[in-house]
């Protein structure tokens, strides 16, 4: 990238010195001739000083320019470099109530859930979906979580074909106490998701305390979500 500007600067200046030096009257030129002045003492003392003249404008424009567009990129290197960990991304939904919604579930379509239904216990909510191979990679960790800790997990099976969905459960096992069926896939558009698998963590009061792009496994149940929930006990 560095480069590339000074390729790109020097080639600008280098116009800017040439307009510069096609500007001059021919009669400057012919004027040093008739002095007697060689090539080199024509072009260094009569030609280039007006040249550079006439091209200080344009060239204090072009380092205007120059310094815009370098110090934008050097911005957006740095917000790049400066990310973090983009599975824990950032949320404008975190400290604040989850969406309302109201959504069939997967096994029992006749029936509806809401909001009200993730209210009075801390629990993670797990986007997935049978299309989704990493979600197939993280089954295992959620079926250990629902066996080895109190975490309710309630599942949004997300734009999916419900029969694949319910053989999918049968055959891996089910760490959900329900899953919500987001065929059209709305829930997922009010949390923001980018797609599958993501995780809500919810407190007591139905709030994002923490959200998660991709897998939770071993290291994120461990380091990133039980010291949140273990903060939920106490604060509860």
């Amino acid at each position: 990238v560095i480069i590339g500007f000074a390729l790109f600067f020097a080639a600008y200046q280098a116009e800017i010195i040439r307009a510069g030096i096609q500007s001059l009257p021919n009669g400057q030129e012919e004027a040093a001739k008739a002095l007697g002045l060689t090539y080199w003492q024509r072009t260094s003392r009569i030609i280039l000083p007006q040249a550079f003249r006439n091209a200080l404008p344009p060239t204090i424009n072009q380092f205007v320019i120059t310094f815009k567009e370098t110090s934008l990129i050097v911005i957006i290197g740095y917000a790049g470099f400066h990310l973090g960990d983009r599975q824990v991304l950032p949320s404008p939904l975190i400290g604040k109530p989850f969406p309302e919604f109201q959504a069939p579930l997967l096994k029992q379509p006749d029936q509806l859930r809401n909001r009200e239904a993730l209210l009075g216990r801390p629990v993670l909510v797990n986007v997935w979906a049978t299309w989704c191979p990493t979600c197939k990679a993280e089954h295992e960790m959620l079926m250990r979580i629902q066996q080895e800790s109190s975490l309710e997990i309630v599942g949004v099976n997300y734009k999916d074909d419900r029969a694949s969905a319910l053989r999918w459960l049968a055959r891996y096992g089910d760490p959900y106490s329900f899953n919500l069926y987001d065929v059209d896939g709305q829930i997922g558009i009010e949390l923001g998701v980018y797609g599958a698998p993501e995780s809500f963590l919810l407190n007591a009061q139905g709030e994002i305390v923490y959200k998660r792009v991709g897998e939770v496994n071993e290291r994120v149940w461990r380091e990133e979500i039980l010291p949140r929930l273990r903060l939920q006990e106490i604060d509860g």
